[in-house]
């Protein structure tokens, strides 16, 4: 049985390996829409199944599995970035 240190450093190793590898891989993740918008591929179908306005706990349970908050900030810094979406509130955004 493993311990929660253990556990959590095992999340910090898988975070850090998905970060490097979507900072060389992204540009080949992206896929052009029909509409000429841009999307990642890995999110693009929890980005579409968010309703208009969304939290992040609705982003979490889309996401299908537990999630840390870094995570999650890392997805909705990357969404803004891209004019994806627009903060409304504490815990609120909304899509473009």
């Amino acid at each position: 049985m493993e311990s929660a240190a253990s556990c959590k450093f095992a999340c910090m190793i898988a975070e850090y390996a998905l970060r490097e590898q979507c900072m060389i891989f992204g540009k080949e993740a992206m896929e052009i829409r029909d509409d000429g918008s841009n999307r990642y591929t890995a999110n693009k179908s929890v980005f579409d199944s968010l309703p208009h306005k969304f939290t992040r706990g609705d982003l979490a349970f889309a996401k299908g599995m537990p999630l840390h908050s870094s995570s999650l900030r890392s997805i909705l810094h990357r969404w803004r970035k891209d004019r994806w979406i627009k903060q409304v509130g504490e815990n609120a955004f909304e899509k473009k």
